[in-house]
Parts: structure tokens; sequence; C-alpha cells
């Protein structure tokens, strides 16, 4: 037996050896397999087959020698020199596919994903020593990406088929008989669907369109095959608790086997054209049976409908009337007027009004009043006219009888007014004598009687002295009437000169004039805050003079006068007085005493001329004082009210208009 593999042993030749080397090297470079094998610790190449060269287009001069960690820096940090580590030490194979990894693998420098099926082995000697790590590598790449692509467009298609708010069907087309016949059959079905139509997937799944949709025309079916894209409105309602649901059909061809069917709910849509339709007759019937003419035109001016009423009244037909035929129906002597006058309107986003006489079925013209309104799209601009005509021919005729009842009018006024002039310089020429020629015989009367008592009181009887003084009160009398009279003409014509003034100053230089009746009375005057008015000075000073001096006249017997003013300016809806705007300001004077006072019901009447409430031989005075109060108040846009109580006094407040 020795002898014999003595034999053996002699016959395994050097030569032997390396040709099974060669073989090896041979098989191992020409693996389809990338194969790599490194030595020691470092993980340097010793080996790489063609395979692994290529699949990282190197050369293996490019591997030999050099660690892994300096053939591909790009993976430093990444875990993959720590797999090498962890088999070197262990001698535990690792294995792991479609791992992920940045590889330079077109030595370009710029590292790309790309992905592996590999594995890690280590090497061992006779000893079991490990010395080296085998890697065996294939580079799926290609394959990963596809089948990413592929699970993202299933993604995709499942978001879709899930997601749409239509019902979705995909379907097959089957030839049958020979490929004679076409049979629709239904695969998928989404939830939508199934929502929307009430129909279960059950049975839908796996019948044809005709079996599964008996409600769809049989024509939609039949005429599909030539179609590409067909859309039909279809009623479910065998299927459904509730009727009525409206849906569009729209089918198109998924390649040549396949088939897709898109259902989208339309109730509403169709409820809303029918709403529309409604909505249109509505509209058509008010329109026909209103009295006005009314009429449609595009933004344009084009007029493209009219009611019945227009045709009614102008005979015509709307071949006739479309665009500008109303110029037909329109008076020559007003068409172009018009013409021009809507020109410029149609291009105004405003409404208007014209007037215009139309004619009559029967030849007769009537003048209308035209209103039209724009309605305007979402941006705003104009997308529609509407008009109406009114028929306002008796208006016009009464209003041209009261323009010549009003011109005949105004001619008397214009007329009155001459005669009121002429009575004006009258009235002035009267109001010059007074003041001159009238007032000179009085105060010569007045004089003549004081030296005739003066110098024959002894020779005169007492009924003589007595008529004497009579005498020279009813002179006295006469002229302060006179003075009274003059007083309230000059508050008319007196030149109005406004200006900002201290009311308190005023009551100080009334206070003065009135001076000796205050003395002689008693009297107190006290003024509150009193405030600046826009007013006409000399004639607030007369204002104040005679209110005050009413005061002092009607002062009660019994107790000294008191008289207090106040002023402020507010707006109107304080003072709870409804002839004032509430939010317009006022100047707010009051003046109060405490008098003999008036009853209310003569509130009125005490502001008129030659009003008295009491006796001459009571209280002097001619009754035109307060009239001129009131006449300064006017003068000023003001208001003037009294209120009063028999014995316990009375109140005057006046609001003049802040400027």
């Amino acid at each position: 037996m020795d002898t014999i593999n003595q034999h053996k042993e002699q016959k395994i030749t050097p030569q032997k050896i390396e040709e099974s080397k060669k073989k090896l090297q041979n098989i191992f470079n020409n693996s389809p397999s990338a194969i790599a094998i490194f030595d020691g610790p470092e993980h340097r190449f010793v080996m790489a087959n063609l395979a692994y060269q290529k699949q990282n287009n190197r050369k293996e001069k490019d591997f030999l020698g050099k660690s892994f960690c300096e053939v591909f820096p790009e993976l430093e940090g990444t875990g993959s020199f720590e797999l090498f580590d962890n088999v070197y030490k262990t001698g535990e194979t690792f294995t792991a596919s479609e791992y992920a990894a940045m590889i330079d693998s077109d030595n370009n420098g710029i590292p790309t994903q790309r992905y592996f099926n590999f594995s890690l082995e280590a090497l061992k000697n006779e000893l079991k020593e490990i010395y080296g790590v085998m890697v065996m590598a294939f580079d799926i790449t290609e394959h990963v990406v596809a089948k990413k692509i592929i699970q993202e467009s299933e993604v995709k298609y499942r978001t879709l088929f899930t997601s749409i708010d239509q019902g979705f069907l995909l379907g097959e087309i089957i030839r049958n008989n020979e490929g004679k016949g076409i049979d629709y059959y239904v695969h998928q079905v989404n939830d939508t669907y199934e929502k929307q139509t009430g129909i279960n997937k059950d049975l839908v799944l796996g019948k044809t369109v005709l079996q599964a949709f008996p409600t769809i025309d049989k024509w939609w079916i039949e005429t599909y095959a030539a179609v590409v894209d067909n859309q039909c409105p279809v009623r479910f309602e065998k299927f459904f608790e509730f009727t009525n649901r409206w849906f569009e059909i729209k089918a198109s061809p998924a390649g040549e086997e396949m088939f897709i069917i898109l259902f989208t709910d339309i109730t509403e849509r169709i409820l809303a054209v029918e709403k529309i339709k409604a909505s249109e007759q509505q509209f058509s019937t008010l329109a026909n049976n209103i009295q006005n003419l009314a009429w449609i035109a595009d933004g344009g001016g084009y007029i493209y409908w009219y009611n019945q009423r227009w045709y009614d009244y102008t005979g015509t037909t709307l071949e006739e009337m479309k665009g500008q035929g109303w110029e037909k129906v329109h008076h020559p002597d007003h068409v172009k007027s018009v013409i021009d006058f809507v020109q410029k309107a149609w291009h105004i986003n405003e409404p208007f009004e014209l007037t215009f006489p139309l004619r009559a079925a029967n030849g007769e013209y009537r003048w209308f009043l035209t209103r039209a309104f724009p309605v305007n799209d979402e941006q705003g601009k104009i997308s529609n006219w509407i008009g109406t005509n009114t028929d306002i021919t008796e208006q016009k005729t009464f209003a041209e009888q009261l323009e010549i009842k009003v011109e005949e009018r105004t001619a008397e006024l214009n007329s009155k007014n001459e005669q009121l002039e002429t009575l004006n310089k009258e009235l002035q020429s009267f109001a010059y004598i007074s003041s001159h020629d009238l007032q000179e015989p009085l105060r010569k009367i007045q004089t003549f009687s004081t030296r005739i008592l003066e110098s024959e009181e002894s020779k005169l009887s007492d009924d003589g002295k007595d008529m004497f003084k009579r005498m020279q009160n009813a002179a006295k009398r006469m002229q302060a009437l006179i003075e009274d009279l003059l007083a309230y003409s000059h508050t008319n014509s007196e030149e109005r000169k406004f200006e900002n003034t201290d009311l308190k100053k005023i009551v100080e230089e009334v206070r003065d004039d009135l001076k000796e009746e205050l003395n002689d009375k008693h009297a107190t005057i006290k003024a509150i805050e009193l405030c600046e008015a826009h007013i006409i000075r000399f004639q607030f000073r007369q204002l104040l003079h005679n209110l005050i001096g009413n005061s002092l006249k009607f002062a009660h017997p019994q107790h000294p006068p008191h008289i207090k003013i106040e002023g402020e300016i507010a707006k109107g809806i304080k003072f709870n007085n409804e002839k004032l705007l509430p939010e317009k300001k006022y100047c707010h004077i009051s003046i109060s005493d405490n008098g003999i006072g008036f009853e209310q019901k003569y509130s009125e009447k005490i502001f008129e001329v030659f009003q008295r409430l009491h006796g001459k031989e009571e209280y002097n005075g001619t009754g035109i004082g307060l009239a001129i109060v009131k006449k300064i108040v006017e003068n000023h846009n003001g208001i003037i009210t009294a209120t009063g109580e028999l014995n316990k006094g009375a109140t005057f407040e006046i609001y003049i208009p802040v400027v």
C-alpha cells in the first residue's frame, strides 16, 4: 500500500500543480460573480476577478496591494469597513440582499447609489487561522431600481384608485366566438364607486358591464370598441334606497386588452340645470307679464332679448330687433342723440337713465323712461345690461302742463316782487318820515305841553292838568312805538356782518346800559360760562337788551328781579329739541328770570308784533320787543323758544348754529 501511495505522489509533479492553479485562476477570473480576495487585517486586495473589475470600472492593478479603504474611501463612515473587520475577527460569514451603498463605480470621483447582493466569507489556512476575507457580490442596481419604479407606480395607481372622487372600474376585453364577439369584464372597483352608486362590489366584479349595469344603454357598449372616449348620463334607480341620482360615465381603452370606466355623480349638476331652467322660466313669465318693456344686452350693448311686452307694443319680432334693431322704433328726431348717449354709457360701469319717444304698433309715438343696470362678472367687468322702458307719456304731459303753470306763477310772483319792491321803497320812505317828520311834531307836543304845565300850572284846573299829562303820555307812547317800528325794520334791512364775539362782553355792555333800571329795582344779573359765538354783534346786543329789559319790565312786585344767563356749545342731540339737527353743533343761550311769567299757551303768541298779555296801564311797552328778538334769531338761522309759569318766571332758549 505504501508503495502505491508513493508511486501516486511521484506522479503529482510541479507542472501539474501549476496547471491546476491556472485552471483555478481561469475559473476565478471568468466567474460571472464579482469576486475579490483580501489579505490581512487591513483587507488588502490579493485578487479581483474580471467581473469585479468590470463591476467597479477598474483594472486589476488598481486593486492589488491596496486596502479596501484606499480603493473605496467614499464608504468611510457607512459601516462597510466594520463588516470586513467583523468577518475577519469572528470568522462568521455575512450575507446581505439589496444592500445600498454610494459607490464610485464609474471611477470618476462621483459616487452613485448602487444595490448589491453579496457575502463576506473568512479565508483560513491549514491551521484554521483566518488570514483573509473573500467577497462575492452581484450588482442588482438595475433590478432594484426597476422594482422600485414598479412599486412606486403601483403605489401611485393604488393611491389614485382609492382616493379619486370618481367611481373607478378597471376591466378586461375578452373576445369570444373565435374573435367575432367582445365582452367587457370588470376586474377592479374602487370604494368611491361603491359609495357613490350604492352598488356592492360583489355584484360587479367578474361580470360583464351589461350584467353589472343593465341600465346602461346597449348602444354605448356596442360602439365602445370604436370609441376612444365616450360619456352618457345614466340614472341608477334599482340599486338605490333613494332614487334620481344621475351619473356621467366616461370610458377609455387602456391598451388593447384593458378598459377604464369613470363614474362621476352629476346629480347636483342636473338639479342645477333644472333649477336654472325653472328660474329662466320664472324670469321669462315675470318679464313677459310686467307692464314695462324689458330687454337684455351683452357687455358691449348688443341687445339679444326683449320681453313680450316689447313685441306687443312695437309690433316687431326678435329678428327685426336684434343688435341695433331698436333704432327702427325710435323717433327720427331723437335717434341720433340716443345713439350718442348709449355708446358712451355702455362702457361706464354705472346705471343710467334716458327718456325718448318710441313708436307703437299703430304708428303713435309715446314717451318712455329707460333705466339700465350693469351686471358684473367675478372680475368686476360688465357681462350684461338689464333695462326697462316705462311709459311716462301721461307724466310728461302733466309735467309740461305743470311747467306752463309754473311759468305763469313765476311771472305772477315776479310781478308781486316788483310790487313788494315798490312797497319796500315806500316803507323806507315811511321809515324816513317816521324817524324825522313824525317825531318832530311829537317832540313839539311834548315840549309845549311841558312848558304850559310849568308856566300855567296855577291857571289850570285839575282836569286841565290831567288832560295835559295824558297828552304827554300819549306822545311818549307814540314816540316809543315809532322807535320800535324803526328798530324792527332795521333788523331786516341793515347789513349783516357776522364775527366771532364773546357773549360775556355783550352782557356787560347791556348791564351798563340798564344800570339805572337795575339799581332802581335792586335787580341782579348772573352770567354763567358764556361762550363765544359767530353773530351780528349789534343785533345780538339789541336781543339781550330787549330780553333783559323785558325781565325788568315784568318783574314780580314782591321779589327783586334775578336774571340768570347761561351759555354752552354742544350737538343738537343733547338739547332734546326736535327742530335741531342731532349731529350739528349749536351755541345755546338760556335767559331766565323770576318775574310774573306767563301761561304756556301763550309761548308762541308773545313773539308776534303788537301782541301784549297785559294792559298798557299795568305795564308800558309797544308789544314789538320780543318780535325784534325773534327776527334777530332768525337772521342767525337760529331757533328761539319760550317757557313760562304764571308768577314763577320765564325762560328763553336760543340756539344759534355753529359755523
